[in-house]
C-alpha cells in the first residue's frame, strides 16, 4: 500500500487551483496516507489551510540559487515519499522528485502539453490520459490511476477560509452595498491573447445591469498599468473591486452570484466555489480549460494556440459584444 504520496505542481495560480481536486481524490481514497506538496511561495496560500495535506514544500520566491535549491531537495527526501505525481509535467517538476529519489515518479506520456521538455526522460511511470479526459483538472485526476486507483473526472473540493480576508472583503461588500445579486467580472489574465477588450465586454456589462445585477470588476497586479484606462471606459456604472492577495479575491467570488471572464485564475477559483461561470476564450483552448457543468457558458474565438503574444490582432480581438450578448441572455436566466 502507498502511503506517501508528494504532487509537484508549482505553478501558476490557475493550474494550482485546478490541481486541488487530485489532493481530495486522494486523500478520500487514500484517508491514512501522508500527502505532501510542492508548490512556489507565492501561491502557498492557497494550500497552507488545507486539512487534505500533511506537508506543503516552498519553492522560496526570494532564494533561487543552488543552496536553496538542495535545502528544498533534502527537506523533501526527509519524508521518504515512495511515489511522485507530477501534474505539472514539465523539466521543472520533473527534475525535483528526480533528484530526490522517490522510487516511483509518475508522470504524463510525451504530449504536445503535457509531459514535454525533459519530462518524459525524468519520470519512470508515464501515464497514458483516455482522449474522454480532455479538461486539465481531469486530466490531472487521471494520474493516480498509476496506484491503482479508480479516479473520477472531477471531485469537489473545498477552498479553504482566511478569516481575516473574508472580513475585510464583507466589511468594503457592505461599504459599497452590495446584494447577493452580483456579477464579478474578471478584466484581465496573464496572457495578452486571453483578453477581451473592454469595449467589448462592456456590452455584456449592460446587458447584466439592465438584468439587476450589479456589477463587480476583479483585476490583478498584472493589471494595474491598464486600469486607469477602463475605467475611464466603464466608469462608475461598475463597482472597482480593490487590489487584492489571493486569499480576499476567493472571499469577493464567495459573496457574489455569478462571476464572468477570461482564462485565468479567478475563472478557475470560481467554478471551484460552485458559481456559474461564464468565459471566453483566445489563444487557450476551452476543451483543455473552460469549467464543465450546466451553470457554464463561454465562448471561442481562434486560434488556441497557446502563445503568450501574438504580432497581430486576432482571436478575441475579432469578437463584438453583440455577437456574445444572445448566448449571455440565456446562460443569465440559468439557475
Amino acid at each position: 500500500m502507498v502511503e506517501r504520496i508528494l504532487i509537484v505542481r508549482l505553478s501558476a495560480l490557475g493550474d494550482v487551483a485546478l490541481t486541488l481536486p487530485l489532493v481530495f481524490a486522494l486523500r478520500e481514497r487514500l484517508p491514512s496516507a501522508h500527502l505532501g506538496w510542492v508548490v512556489d511561495e507565492p501561491f502557498l496560500p492557497l494550500l497552507k489551510d488545507l486539512p487534505q495535506l500533511n506537508r506543503i514544500h516552498v519553492w522560496t520566491k526570494g532564494d533561487r540559487g543552488p543552496s536553496a535549491f538542495w535545502r528544498l531537495i533534502r527537506e523533501i527526501q526527509a519524508e521518504d515519499y515512495q511515489v511522485s505525481l507530477d501534474p505539472q509535467g514539465l523539466a521543472r517538476s520533473a527534475v525535483i522528485p528526480f533528484l530526490c529519489r522517490i522510487p516511483m515518479r509518475v508522470g504524463f506520456r510525451h504530449g504536445p502539453m503535457e509531459g514535454r521538455e525533459l519530462a518524459p526522460l525524468l519520470t519512470n511511470c508515464k501515464v497514458t490520459v483516455p482522449d474522454d479526459r480532455r479538461h486539465v483538472s481531469s486530466r490531472s485526476l487521471y494520474l493516480g490511476s498509476a496506484l491503482g486507483l479508480d479516479m473520477p473526472q472531477q471531485v469537489s473540493v473545498e477552498l479553504p477560509e482566511d478569516p481575516a480576508a473574508e472580513v475585510k472583503i464583507r466589511q468594503w461588500w457592505k461599504k459599497k452595498k452590495l446584494s447577493p445579486q452580483t456579477l464579478v467580472f474578471g478584466i484581465g489574465a496573464g496572457w495578452p491573447t486571453k483578453i477581451w477588450p473592454v469595449e467589448a465586454m462592456a456590452t455584456l456589462i449592460d446587458e447584466a445591469l439592465d438584468r439587476g445585477y450589479g456589477c463587480v470588476i476583479l483585476w490583478g497586479p498584472q493589471e494595474r498599468e491598464r486600469l486607469a484606462i477602463w475605467q475611464s471606459q466603464l466608469g462608475d456604472k461598475v463597482v472597482w473591486a480593490p487590489e487584492t492577495d489571493i486569499m480576499e479575491m476567493i472571499a469577493i467570488l464567495r459573496l457574489c452570484e455569478r462571476y464572468a471572464g477570461p482564462d485565468s485564475a479567478a475563472l478557475h477559483l470560481a467554478w471551484l466555489l460552485g458559481k456559474p461561470t461564464f468565459s471566453w476564450f483566445g489563444a487557450s483552448d476551452p476543451d483543455r480549460c473552460a469549467p464543465r457543468g450546466p451553470v457554464h457558458a463561454h465562448i471561442a474565438r481562434g486560434p488556441h494556440n497557446w502563445r503568450r503574444r501574438s504580432l497581430f490582432k486576432a482571436g478575441l480581438h475579432h469578437l463584438s459584444g453583440n455577437e456574445v450578448v444572445p448566448l449571455f441572455r440565456v446562460w443569465l436566466r440559468r439557475d
